[in-house]
């Protein structure tokens, strides 16, 4: 049975990886989430997002719960190292998504509002025009 594993960078029902879904989980790694130091508040936003899309959520470390599900795993696309890890070691296959927005490359992403100054024109553009 193939598995999407619905991770933090992709809290979309309309992602394209969700298309290659017989089960789609969400693992609430609490371990994962105190080393990135998430406060409350965006642990209930997650919540919410994984509880609206309609997904199973399973408490546990997502390398060891996409293991002892098994099956083939997809992934959407990202570019977070840690995320990106769990996927290698699962061999999950990774899904590109519809950007959000059209940046150069060498961009600077080092803080939120340096990036979004520079991604709110395409962003809207891209949003706009779908």
């Amino acid at each position: 049975m193939a598995v999407v594993w619905v991770h933090i960078d992709a809290l979309d029902a309309e992602h394209p990886v969700m298309s290659r879904a017989e089960r789609a989980v969400f693992v609430w790694d609490s371990g994962d989430m105190e080393r990135r130091g998430w406060s409350l508040k965006r642990c209930l936003f997650v919540h919410e997002c994984v509880a609206e899309m309609g997904v199973e959520v399973i408490a546990g470390r997502a390398e060891d719960v996409l293991r002892e599900i098994g099956g083939p795993v997809f992934a959407a696309e990202t570019p977070d190292p840690a995320l990106r890890a769990v996927m290698t070691a699962v061999g999950a296959e990774a899904v590109p998504g519809k950007p959000f927005s059209s940046l150069p490359p060498g961009t600077d992403m080092g803080r939120f509002f340096r990036y979004w100054n520079q991604a709110k024109r395409s962003a809207m553009t891209h949003s706009f025009n779908q």
